[in-house]
């Protein structure tokens, strides 16, 4: 069972686990694995309408709506940037405290034209490892909140890449040997990336929605070892 956060007659908000597929596409060829296909089956319904995708290596919040009137209308919420996407990572470095990134992205076919895209960013948390990679005496990483304003292929991947802080387990943008150390160290061989809030008016009632999922037991795993998950734990009571 794909975990429910959110239910009504309009829309629903599932925790996707990372390791699957949003929708069938070339690189997916089994529709039965994919999300869409799980939650139609879990909800009895034989169409929905995902609002936005996450990558199949990336776990977190996801927005889908149960008709096309509600569709049209949490899109129209995200071209007017009414719905705000929180996300969890864990890169490379001592990130700066706090930044924007502005840099335009092309599609995921890589031509030009590039179009807009912006991540704003707050370090949350850090910390200095005695074990040498490469030429660096010691490993270096940092707790990440990322929020998009505009929704481009591989946008928080790519824009953290392109300040040199990747995101730990990135391996089409990230550093080979600290994605060696995650996999020899915790056993994990996917991108330390989730989306743990969305917030957004309802696009019917206008009810103000905020909602937080539980982080996936591999993340949290490496927060633990970190020592971020107590303080996190407490700043948040």
């Amino acid at each position: 069972m794909i975990p429910l956060l959110y239910q009504d007659d309009d829309l629903f908000v599932v925790n996707k686990p990372a390791g699957i597929a949003v929708h069938q596409n070339e690189w997916e060829l089994h529709r039965e694995a994919t999300l869409t296909h799980l939650l139609k089956k879990q909800f009895g319904v034989k169409t929905l309408f995902p609002a936005h995708r996450l990558d199949r290596s990336v776990s977190g919040l996801l927005l889908f709506a149960k008709h096309k009137a509600a569709a049209k209308l949490i899109h129209a919420q995200f071209l007017n940037n009414h719905i705000q996407k929180h996300y969890l990572a864990i890169v490379r470095g001592f990130a700066p405290s706090e930044g924007v990134i502005d840099r335009p992205l092309t599609g995921e076919s890589r031509q030009p034209p590039a179009k807009p895209a912006i991540t704003h960013f707050q370090k949350l948390d850090q910390i200095a490892l005695s074990r040498p990679i490469n030429r660096y005496p010691e490993t270096r990483y940092s707790l990440v909140q990322a929020q998009p304003q505009t929704g481009r292929y591989h946008q928080l991947r790519r824009h953290l890449a392109g300040i040199n802080h990747p995101i730990l387990g990135d391996r089409k943008h990230g550093d080979r040997d600290h994605n060696h150390f995650l996999e020899t160290e915790f056993g994990i061989r996917r991108v330390m990336l989730h989306a743990e809030q969305l917030a957004f008016p309802h696009p019917f009632t206008g009810e103000s929605l905020h909602l937080t999922g539980d982080l996936p037991a591999d993340m949290k795993a490496v927060m633990t070892a970190f020592g971020w998950m107590s303080e996190r734990k407490t700043s948040k009571d």
